[in-house]
């Protein structure tokens, strides 16, 4: 991995959700451990147009349907 392929990778998943209909400022639920993989996603995310809301399983149930509640 190098920043050359995380730069065409995450723009190919920026397109692929610009493409799946996702539009600026639309929200992006993200649930998983904080990994490499999740940073992945969070520049693709950004890189979209829309913004993400980070839910780790971790978190307790009632936090997890808090997040949801508030953010869609």
């Amino acid at each position: 991995m190098n920043y050359g392929w995380l730069e065409a990778k995450t723009n190919q998943l920026a397109d692929c959700l610009i493409q799946s209909g996702i539009k600026k400022g639309d929200v992006i639920a993200i649930y998983g451990h904080r990994s490499p993989a999740v940073v992945f996603a969070i520049l693709g995310i950004l890189k979209s147009g829309a913004a993400y809301s980070m839910m780790d399983p971790k978190y307790p149930a009632s936090r997890i349907i808090d997040c949801l509640t508030v953010c869609f």
